[in-house]
């Protein structure tokens, strides 16, 4: 199981386009160019978490 903050959700949110952004409209680029190195952060979490999960879980059946 992989566990999120708070913000992580949020960037997950933002990125599927469900998180309402209209307010940042005259930061749009600036805000994104941030929100896209911080996303990339958390998706590499991600899969490092879901490679250990699965590799420790590999381990346990064999």
């Amino acid at each position: 199981m992989i566990l999120l903050t708070k913000e992580e959700m949020g960037l997950l949110e933002w990125e599927s386009g469900t998180l309402d952004m209209s307010f940042m409209d005259d930061y749009q680029n600036e805000v994104n160019a941030l929100l896209r190195a911080q996303l990339k952060k958390v998706m590499e979490r991600i899969r490092k978490q879901s490679w250990l999960s699965f590799n420790s879980y590999h381990d346990k059946i064999r």
